[in-house]
């Protein structure tokens, strides 16, 4: 094999790594954030929240409420996680870990158990999103690892999370944005800290008359179905409205 030949096949090859490793790079870095954001939540140390990911095989996105039962029964994650496994409901979980009835009752209607509602409540809070808006990337099936992903381009690309997520579901593979924008998952705290300053992103014009409290319904992380009552708006650009809203949801 002459030198021109060995360095075209060279190339080659680390081209292919590159498509390979890459996208795993990515998803490793944004599996880690996640879990980060769930030991932060419920008080867990990052390793148990890895450790436990590891052993069960549960996505971050079933993680969620068996860390929120954990918590809110004083109890360990691994012990909820072995009374799911012998199939018990989350009412029966909460039974046997000596939580009162009215309590879990109290705890399941805010959502407390439901990994769509616990995600779009953490990921909200800590990046300054809108709950809208991350709902309705968990319409289109996303995990909460590809939220994660979404809302960090998102805030370096001036775009909305949902036009992420939807460039990012045509190829699966975060490379090509992180490169395009200059983004590095590892800087998600840094990235996270212009979030907060924020606050908020932008509504769209078009929903400057609904209220921003609405119930969604998720595919994803659960059934949310819901209505929001409006106030009296004055023009069409500019609402002031008030609503309320409740929203339901399971895995």
């Amino acid at each position: 094999m002459n030198r021109q030949r060995f360095l075209r096949y060279g190339a080659a090859l680390g081209l292919l790594f590159s498509c390979l490793v890459g996208p795993a790079r990515a998803q490793s870095a944004l599996y880690k954030i996640a879990a980060e954001i769930l030991a932060a939540k419920f008080g867990a140390q990052l390793p148990d929240v890895l450790n436990l990911g590891a052993s069960s095989g549960l996505s971050m996105a079933n993680l969620a409420p068996i860390y929120s039962m954990s918590a809110k029964g004083n109890t360990k994650a691994e012990t909820v996680w072995r009374l799911r496994q012998e199939g018990l409901g989350w009412g029966q979980v909460a039974h046997r870990i000596g939580m009162q009835p009215g309590r879990f009752n109290k705890l399941r209607r805010a959502g407390a158990f439901d990994s769509g509602r616990i995600w779009s409540s953490a990921l909200g809070s800590r990046f300054g999103v809108p709950t809208y808006r991350v709902l309705r990337i968990y319409r289109r099936g996303a995990s909460p690892e590809d939220a994660i992903g979404s809302i960090l381009v998102a805030r370096r690309s001036n775009r909305t999370p949902e036009r992420v997520f939807s460039e990012y579901r045509r190829s699966h593979n975060w490379e090509p944005m992180l490169r395009r924008h200059n983004v590095d998952f590892d800087e998600w705290k840094t990235i996270g800290k212009v979030a907060v300053k924020a606050k908020s992103l932008p509504y769209p014009a078009h929903m400057n008359n609904k209220h921003k409290s609405s119930k969604s319904s998720g595919r994803a992380f659960g059934h949310d179905n819901a209505s929001s009552k409006k106030g009296a708006g004055n023009g069409k650009s500019k609402g002031n409205g008030k609503g309320k809203a409740k929203g339901h949801g399971g895995w």
